[in-house]
């Protein structure tokens, strides 16, 4: 079996709960708010901008000839908060975090966030029919890497976990833990209590 098949029969039950997170599922119902959709944004800028840091220090990235700056959600979602008027400074950060210490965490880590960006498209076109969201204002996250560059960029990210897997198959079950684990912590992350401003029901 291959590492995407492992991956995705491993993180199955995981991957469908966060799915069924009130928010996202607002977003595809068109129910959402504006105020409850930059609750999610402030969500995710307090998980991605603390595990972007770490999942970067690794000479993997350059050894592989993988541009793993240009797949940073942090700069996509402060635009998004700015658009919204929120300051991304005065936001909570979750200090529960999955390990991101080695590389084959790193490369589990990645599978989620990546992963993400599929079913970002789907989203943001709601959001576009919804508010008029576009990739240049308030849905720069959800549009990720466009149209046009999400399947280069999915194929380019499936080789090097391809790569990744065949040279360390004494890793795979710390990656698969990994990917795992991070599902669990960003639902933990997304599920939990927030409150910015004057935001103090999102729903």
């Amino acid at each position: 079996m291959s590492i995407h098949k492992k991956l995705k029969e491993f993180t199955a039950a995981h991957h469908d709960k966060i799915e069924q997170n009130t928010l996202t599922k607002a977003i595809v119902d068109e129910t959402i708010t504006q105020e409850a959709y930059a609750h999610l944004l402030s969500k995710f800028y307090g998980f991605y901008s603390v595990c972007e840091p770490p999942l970067e220090k690794s000479a993997l990235w350059q050894q592989a000839g993988f541009n793993i700056v240009a797949r940073r959600k942090t700069p996509m979602l402060i635009k998004d908060l700015q658009f919204l008027q929120i300051n991304p400074a005065n936001l909570p950060l979750s200090s529960d975090l999955p390990p991101l210490q080695t590389d084959a965490q790193r490369v589990g880590f990645l599978y989620v966030m990546e992963g993400s960006t599929l079913g970002g498209q789907f989203l943001s076109r709601a959001l576009a029919r919804k508010f008029g969201f576009t990739a240049e204002q308030g849905a720069a996250y959800f549009n990720s890497y466009g149209t046009e560059n999400l399947g280069d960029m999915w194929k380019e990210f499936q080789a090097l976990l391809s790569d990744f897997a065949s040279n360390h198959p004494e890793a795979e079950d710390e990656l698969l833990q990994t990917a795992s684990l991070t599902f669990q912590k960003l639902d933990a992350w997304l599920s939990s209590y927030l409150a910015f401003g004057g935001l103090n029901k999102v729903f």
